[in-house]
């Protein structure tokens, strides 16, 4: 109530009776609508609307909120603005949509397939040699690609990475699936550290999710309509010609990454993934800790094997041939059962729509080309997630629960940050307790995001070796969380460094966990995601998926979010958006945003000291 009439004071300062009660009934119903859907909520919720006789219903409730709030908003916008908005306003805003269709237009190239009920389905992608030529036009891109192609010669390397999005909170069983979808984003190996910045990666397609399950061939076959239009335009045949800062410049294209996680990966080339036996894409010997074949064959190895050495590397042809034969075989088998067994054998999903059966596109894209993200594997629903809480559980049980007020009381602590990250909003003691609070410390994963959980590591870390290890009664669980968060500081370094000259440190780092691992938690906590990590190593470039996920914070508060999802042309709408959107922003930008020098990669405050002496204490 303080704050309330406080507000009113100063309202009142504008001498405008009407904007100050206007400003004050909208401050009045800031109530959360998270609150709002909790029906021991209403009472209260009504009580602070001002409102004597309040319906109990919770859906009543909010109706009425947003009622009054949208009325205070109306008088507020007229007194402030001089006008409300009218139905002029919207045809503005729908002749702005209009405005982005026809630009986009330009920029993109489509093609249409059959849906399983007989429906036209259209396919918009980006025309990749008119979007550059168009991007070339700004200052700020024209000078990067200018540098690139003055570094590296005028042959790039096209990385190429997607990602299923869901605009809105994905948690809510309310959330409009209609708008999520998979995104496309590209950019060149040779801009070199420029990758780390969301203006470097260039949107490809906008393909949604329910229009994917309506194709025979699911998003595999969308994909592979996407890169055939790629390769009849000739962009990587005879690549295209931009303006750069000398003059015209023919630059060649070649798809040369892949980098995704494993779930974008079974989507595109069919495979089984995680969830099979024959878990790993890039290794044909090795098997889940669930099938009993390595114990029968010392050909194969499960997942909790630390020596890389006894991988053996799945070839491009190999892949192919092996596909080659599911697809032969699948027509003339009887039952599902028989298809089924044989696909589980193979590790290989029937598709005849695919990448992997289409001939004309292994010259372009291979499963080679694939390459594993460190944010996955690691910090999203990955290993640093499941052991944090693991190890947390452990201490909890054998040491008392107060050990877990001791970290809240590190992590509460002053400590000082490099000059270069003392701006960061998670570096204040408020900020780092939030990331370690109850909800997001859930018993089998850390609920947080990839960032909050670098934030906790280092110090959960500093604990441990501080206190667990030298305590002994949660040792084998407190030396294994120790060397995993080395394993993060070693995949941190490469990509601080960019290019990967020697991965022995973080190959020996993941070797020395993995046994670590096994020795406290046994073979049963090991998961496919551990075995992924070995593979972070065979990169030339430390490229990971922490731009694109911000890349795609774009699609889901501002393209997806305005649009009517039941649009037949809302995969398209979205991806004219998006493409104007970010041709608008690098018009925007100065012609030196973009610098020839490596540049300093925003995770640099995690690294801390403490995690040097894990040499020293294993």
């Amino acid at each position: 109530m303080a704050k309330r009439k406080l507000h009113a004071e100063r309202s009142s300062l504008q001498q405008d009776a009407e904007l100050s009660s206007a400003l004050l009934e909208l401050s009045t119903l800031r109530v959360s609508r998270r609150s709002l859907s909790q029906p021991n909520c209403v009472r209260k919720g009504a009580k602070e609307l001002g409102v004597a006789a309040f319906p109990r219903k919770t859906n009543q409730l909010r109706s009425r909120h947003n009622a009054m709030r949208a009325n205070a908003r109306k008088i507020a916008q007229r007194l402030v603005l001089g006008k409300e908005e009218t139905a002029t306003d919207l045809a503005i805003r729908r002749s702005l949509q209009s405005s982005y269709d026809d630009a986009g237009h330009r920029l993109m190239c489509c093609e249409v397939l059959q849906t399983q009920a007989g429906e036209d389905l259209p396919i918009w992608a980006a025309d990749l040699s008119k979007t550059f030529q168009a991007f070339c036009k700004t200052p700020s891109f024209r000078r990067l690609l200018s540098l690139a192609v003055q570094r590296h010669g005028n042959r790039m390397r096209f990385l190429l990475h997607h990602d299923e999005i869901t605009p809105g909170n994905p948690l809510r069983p309310t959330a409009d699936n209609g708008k999520k979808g998979t995104l496309l984003f590209g950019s060149f190996l040779e801009f070199g550290q420029n990758i780390r910045r969301e203006e470097a990666w260039i949107p490809g397609a906008v393909l949604r999710s329910c229009d994917m399950g309506e194709l025979p061939g699911g998003l595999s076959q969308a994909l592979a309509c996407v890169v055939r239009q790629w390769v009849r335009s000739g962009v990587f045949d005879r690549g295209f010609t931009a303006e750069l800062d000398w003059g015209p410049q023919h630059i060649h294209v070649d798809i040369y990454r892949l980098p995704a996680d494993m779930a974008a990966h079974k989507d595109t080339w069919s495979i089984i993934g995680a969830g099979g036996h024959k878990c790993c894409m890039k290794c044909s010997n090795v098997v889940s800790v669930r099938s009993d074949v390595a114990n029968k064959d010392p050909w194969f190895c499960d997942i909790a094997e630390s020596d890389s050495s006894k991988f053996v590397r799945v070839s491009d042809q190999d892949f192919f041939e092996l596909y080659d034969n599911l697809c032969a075989m699948a027509p003339h088998l009887t039952s599902t059962s028989s298809l089924k067994k044989l696909q589980t054998a193979m590790g290989l999903s029937y598709n005849p729509y695919g990448i992997a059966a289409s001939p004309e596109l292994r010259r372009y894209i291979k499963p080679s080309m694939c390459t594993f993200d460190g944010m996955h594997c690691l910090l999203s629903n990955g290993a640093a997630n499941w052991e944090l809480c693991d190890f947390l559980d452990a201490c909890a049980k054998k040491m008392g629960q107060q050990c877990i007020d001791d970290i809240r009381k590190v992590l509460a602590a002053s400590w000082e940050y490099p000059h270069a990250r003392k701006h960061a909003s998670i570096c204040t003691p408020a900020a780092r307790l939030r990331c370690f609070s109850d909800a997001k410390v859930d018993k089998e994963s850390y609920k947080g995001n990839a960032s909050q959980l670098l934030t906790v590591l280092p110090l959960v870390a500093f604990w441990a070796i501080m206190v667990a290890i030298p305590d002994g009664r949660a040792l084998l669980e407190a030396e294994s969380f120790v060397k995993l968060c080395s394993l993060v500081a070693e995949w941190q370094k490469l990509k601080r460094k960019g290019a990967i000259h020697d991965a022995s440190a973080l190959m020996n780092a993941w070797s020395a966990h993995l046994e670590s691992l096994v020795s406290a938690y046994g073979k049963g906590k090991v998961k496919p995601k551990h075995h992924y990590t070995s593979h972070l190593g065979e990169q030339e470039f430390a490229v990971d998926c922490f731009t694109q996920e911000r890349k795609g914070d774009v699609y889901k508060h501002n393209a997806a979010e305005n649009m009517n999802s039941n649009s037949g042309r809302f995969a398209f709408s979205c991806m004219s958006q998006l493409l104007v959107t970010q041709l608008v922003h690098l018009q925007e930008l100065p012609a030196d945003a973009f610098c020839d020098k490596l540049l300093p990669v925003w995770l640099t405050h995690r690294d801390f000291m403490v995690l040097a002496l894990h040499s020293k204490l294993i």
